[in-house]
């Protein structure tokens, strides 16, 4: 097994140069962010509603374009992230918008080194959970900063999406429910093989870590969270496969195969 901080340390530096290749001039949802265009997406808006007023603690903010997006909504935004250069870039955006939100470069498992207090919102969206080796320590460090009441809404990559590489030929049967009811001998007597895509596709450049849904609900839970909602659905935040296509609401879908499988979650949790 690999050692984990030579891991963490790789990906580390892979967000430092992400970080500076998404601040480039010219990436058009940078330019839109600075001319007044909101880069959240239908889900995170619709689950927490109205924010204006309240203290939001973004969780791996990355460069912090949705932490300021938050902002601009009238959150008091705190954004968090191990990648310094993800910091520095946010925290400039923030100083050239005239905006008021703050930004701490810590790694989650030490952030209580690095801020204080606790917030009436947690969010971690698009992208986090990979990157978490541990979801124990993850999820006490979210209800460490709740406070009693308080909302966590995490936003991100279904665990089912990242088994898949190039397209989903194998699969046969969609994940979601139908009123139409499957045939059961028909289901049993499919044989069909799609074959190793992963084998095919190579492997990935980066580390990270693929956990059920079912590890990070109990997690949460053990750590004092009450899971209000749990929801999955048939499109994501970005183009991970060719063949999907953009939809108006900003979400990538697979044009003919939509509901086949789960490739985004939204976890809404509150602290008891």
């Amino acid at each position: 097994m690999a050692d984990l901080r030579t891991l963490l340390n790789r990906d580390r530096q892979h967000w430092d140069g992400w970080s500076l290749l998404h601040h480039r001039p010219g990436l058009r949802t940078l330019e839109g962010f600075r001319a007044g265009q909101s880069s959240l997406l239908p889900v995170e808006r619709e689950e927490l509603g109205d924010v204006s007023g309240r203290s939001l603690l973004h969780l791996q903010c990355g460069y912090g374009m949705d932490a300021l997006c938050w902002s601009r909504l009238g959150a008091h935004v705190t954004g968090v992230d191990f990648s310094n250069k993800a910091v520095e870039i946010a925290t400039a955006l923030n100083g050239e918008l005239k905006m008021d939100a703050r930004f701490v470069h810590s790694s989650i498992y030490e952030l209580d080194k690095h801020l204080q207090g606790q917030f009436d919102i947690a969010v971690a969206s698009y992208g986090v959970l990979y990157w978490v080796p541990g979801l124990e320590q993850w999820a006490q460090v979210a209800a460490r900063f709740l406070k009693p009441g308080g909302t966590l809404l995490i936003v991100d990559e279904h665990p089912m999406a990242l088994m898949y590489r190039g397209d989903l030929a194998g699969i046969k049967r969609p994940y979601f429910f139908h009123d139409d009811p499957l045939a059961l001998l028909a289901l049993s007597q499919d044989r069909d093989n799609g074959g190793d895509n992963a084998a095919r596709n190579g492997s990935l450049e980066d580390h990270g870590w693929v956990h059920p849904l079912g590890d990070l609900v109990n997690a949460l839970v053990r750590h004092g969270l009450a899971v209000a909602s749990l929801k999955e659905y048939p499109f994501m935040a970005y183009q991970r496969f060719e063949q999907m296509e953009q939809g108006p609401d900003g979400y990538w879908r697979f044009a003919d195969k939509s509901e086949l499988v789960p490739l985004l979650f939204s976890l809404k949790a509150v602290k008891r």
